[in-house]
């Protein structure tokens, strides 16, 4: 935690003055989270962290945004009404900070720097395109019903919202997908399951 907090910069904008000590250990625990099962990944081609009050007009999609990355600038967005929504409910299968810092693991894995490139196990990873692309197609074009319409958008945002699930409902997804929850499983490292008990999830 101590090494994120200290290589990242965390920056208000859209009229937030204040970036509190709450804002950084959250989202930086969000971060250790995800990449639990690497002992020394940190993400550091992602050095910047920009957290809007609320949602932010882009002038680049002319659209409202609750979060993003852009890994062209090295940066990870997000609002801080839509994270805080996320962390209010960990059993609900919509997390914020968590999907976008499955974007910026995904991207991070893809760029190559002289720190942190290709950590993730080819085959595995494979694996999970292969699965991802069946469910994707499922049900007329559909993602499984579980996982919602986000799913169904392109690879990177079925892992995103896999991620969500698979941390915050491991057990559902589990029992939803066995072979998708445990290619992640092999993926990531880490298996939720072990710390969030049956009894916990709704």
């Amino acid at each position: 935690m101590e090494v994120i907090l200290t290589t990242k910069s965390f920056m208000g904008r859209g009229g937030l003055k204040i970036v509190t000590s709450e804002m950084k250990i959250l989202i930086g625990a969000t971060i250790v989270m995800v990449t639990f099962g690497w002992k020394d990944l940190r993400l550091p081609h992602f050095s910047k962290i920009l957290i809007y009050p609320d949602s932010y007009y882009s002038s680049i999609s002319k659209m409202y945004h609750n979060g993003e990355v852009n890994p062209r600038y090295g940066i990870i967005v997000v609002s801080w009404a839509a994270f805080q929504a996320g962390m209010d409910d960990l059993q609900d299968g919509r997390n914020l900070g968590i999907h976008e810092v499955a974007h910026a693991l995904h991207l991070e894995n893809l760029i190559r720097n002289n720190q942190e490139s290709d950590f993730f196990n080819p085959k595995v990873w494979a694996n999970f395109q292969h699965l991802a692309q069946m469910e994707m197609q499922h049900k007329d074009g559909e993602a499984l019903p579980w996982l919602g319409e986000r799913a169904s958008v392109d690879l990177h945002e079925f892992f995103a919202v896999a991620l969500e699930h698979f941390f915050e409902k491991p057990h559902e997804f589990f029992r939803q997908a066995p072979e998708l929850y445990g290619v992640l499983v092999r993926l990531l490292r880490q298996d939720p399951r072990v710390w969030i008990p049956k009894s916990e999830e709704h």
